[in-house]
């Protein structure tokens, strides 16, 4: 199973055990087309509660991603293609009216080359805190993080308020548990 793979199903587990809704759809590889404007969701989650809905789309981004990839704008211009047109090309309707807004967030999996990665590009990707798409049919909040395969769900890094971190979280002081989960060395995080 790749480490993408393994991110995806850490990141439904911890939707499933949140403890706020009755009901939790996954979908995994979720694919959208909206008049040409197609691809993958690597999730896709539908959180209910009564009438409310709450949806969240993820982009894993390993390794391997990082190094195919032309460079930050490339994952970066892929995420908000997916952000614009995901709601208007599957099958499932935007979220009913008085729901909270959707969210899509751009994970990379915890390992050296990312941390690197994020760091060289972090005011490409900083550019992405609390920004809201207009999409085809409504608007979407994104965000971006780094996780870890480990057990620890928190994010290291959080470029968006819903996990209660704002601004400049890169450093080692914020990030120490998590990096210690990925087994990492703490080099890899620039003060």
């Amino acid at each position: 199973m790749s480490k993408e793979d393994k991110m995806c199903m850490k990141l439904a587990k911890m939707e499933q055990s949140c403890g706020l809704y009755d009901r939790v759809e996954l979908f995994y590889e979720k694919h959208y087309n909206h008049y040409g404007s197609r691809g993958f969701a690597d999730l896709y989650t539908q959180s209910f509660e009564g009438a409310w809905r709450a949806d969240k789309v993820y982009e894993v981004k390993g390794d391997a991603a990082i190094r195919n990839a032309t460079g930050a704008n490339e994952i970066v211009r892929q995420f908000n293609r997916m952000c614009k047109y995901f709601y208007a090309g599957v099958e499932h309707s935007y979220p009913p009216r008085g729901s909270v807004t959707p969210s899509a967030e751009l994970t990379f999996i915890a390992s050296e080359l990312a941390f690197e990665h994020i760091n060289d590009n972090y005011e490409i990707y900083k550019s992405l805190q609390g920004r809201t798409i207009d999409a085809a049919v409504g608007t979407v909040e994104c965000g971006v993080t780094i996780r870890s395969l480990g057990e620890y769900t928190p994010p290291f890094i959080a470029f968006h308020d819903e996990f209660g971190l704002r601004g400049d979280t890169f450093s080692v002081r914020n990030n120490s548990e998590v990096i210690e989960d990925a087994g990492l060395d703490k080099s890899v995080v620039r003060p």
